[in-house]
């Protein structure tokens, strides 16, 4: 299904026809249908937060069996201590998760559900982490119970990933119908610059004076959003996001002081292992050393084989060479390569949440839709400069090509053959 099946939730196999569409009727529509949008995605959100409150209901009976029930004779001895010490630390971190799944997001607005997704997923990861500590020893003697509360957190865990579906399905939607309006501003743009051209030598100084008062107003916009609250919010994110991105980069760094010095040690070394399933390993190390281990290779087995064959001497390098390249060795030994890579997926993935929320945040969308506006005046006050009257620039091609570009787009939102209705045609 087309751009109009996500955007409208259009059924695919619909007969086409030709409609005509005024660009003043562009935005009562797109906010009709994304109306529409929120209304179904939130149903579906509510009706994803009652399954996953259903499923908390069966832990929590399933609790009660494993507090009401006495242990098996024969189980008593053998596993008494450690399940005695997990029942009590299993139960309470459980109630206190499902407490937290079952109390559903504070908003029944997108963004609430947003909020209540996010929390989820924090819930779920400390789940996780009980299910193999405390649930581990507790199966010994619960183990149809611990099976049974793990079917439900299967269940949980699916419907939370139907929410994340759902929510970004609408967000999708939200970005789409964004970009509709940009089109159409870009569009409604265009043609003023060809009114004003048209109007010749006695609109000429008019158009000048209109666009230097848009400058001016733009920029006066966009220096009092820089003033706001949500502003200095997104710039805190953006700081943020950078800080995350230095702390990538940092580590790429260290890795590659690491690894660098050692290139032709690795080189060595791949060439003593060759046809081994080992020289193949070594040999990433030897184009990409810092490529290799973001893949998720850790060269620490590598770097402890290489010095076990310098002390054997089935490596041989030079005397001075030895003397230079073991500080490295040792040092690169010495590094904590595991931490060093969950520490860069930990700030990958931060920074990823953090260029989600940047990208959809409304200062951050104010700001660009503020500079694209004043790029497009400056470009034009510039050509208008340029071309004094009796020089007309030969724009009416391009405008023509951008109708059609819209044209096409609406076609596929509303799966009909569209006719754009612009003012120089009908009016609105």
């Amino acid at each position: 299904m087309g751009f109009l099946d996500r955007l409208l939730g259009k059924k695919s196999g619909a007969e086409k026809t030709t409609t005509e569409v005024g660009l003043h009727e562009l935005e009562p529509l797109l906010e009709k249908r994304l109306e529409e949008a929120a209304a179904r995605t939130l149903e579906d959100a509510r009706r994803t937060v009652e399954t996953i409150a259903r499923e908390g209901g069966g832990i929590l009976e399933t609790l009660e069996e494993i507090e009401g029930k006495v242990f098996p004779e024969e189980v008593e001895k053998r596993i008494y201590k450690p399940v005695k010490t997990a029942r009590p630390t299993y139960v309470k971190g459980m109630r206190k998760a499902v407490g937290e799944m079952k109390a559903g997001p504070d908003g029944r607005d997108i963004e609430g559900y947003h909020t209540y997704r996010k929390k989820l997923m924090a819930t779920l990861k400390f789940v996780e982490k009980l299910q193999m500590g405390s649930g581990r020893y507790l199966a010994l003697a619960y183990e149809d119970e611990v099976m049974r509360i793990g079917g439900c957190l299967n269940r949980i865990i699916d419907a939370g990933k139907e929410l994340e579906e759902s929510l970004e399905g609408y967000q999708e939607r939200a970005a789409l119908a964004e970009r509709i309006r940009e089109l159409k501003g870009e569009l409604e743009a265009f043609r003023e610059k060809l009114e004003g051209q048209r109007h010749g030598a006695s609109s000429w100084e008019g158009r000048k004076e209109e666009l230097e008062g848009r400058i001016s107003g733009t920029e006066e916009a966009l220096e009092a959003l820089k003033r706001s609250r949500d502003y200095r919010d997104l710039q805190e994110k953006e700081a943020a996001m950078e800080e995350k991105e230095k702390g990538m980069e940092e580590i790429r760094a260290e890795v590659f002081s690491l690894l660098s010095p050692l290139g032709r040690l690795f080189r060595k070394y791949h060439k003593l292992l060759e046809g081994t399933k080992e020289a193949r390993a070594v040999d990433g190390f030897v184009r990409d050393p810092v490529g290799r281990f973001l893949e998720g290779e850790d060269p620490g087995y590598i770097l402890e084989g290489m010095k076990k064959a310098l002390d054997q001497g089935h490596l041989v390098v030079k005397k001075k060479e030895m003397k230079r390249v073991m500080p490295k060795l040792e040092r690169a030994l010495a590094a904590d390569f595991r931490g060093l890579l969950r520490r860069y997926r930990d700030l990958e993935a931060e920074r990823a949440g953090l260029s989600r929320a940047i990208a959809s945040d409304a200062a951050g969308k104010r700001r660009r839709r503020l500079e694209r506006e004043l790029e497009a005046y400056r470009e034009e006050l510039e050509e208008l400069l340029q071309n004094p009257p009796g020089e007309e620039p030969e724009d009416r091609k391009r405008y023509r090509q951008g109708l059609g570009e819209l044209e096409a787009l609406l076609g596929e939102l509303m799966e009909t053959e569209v006719t754009l209705r612009t003012p120089e045609e009908n009016p609105y």
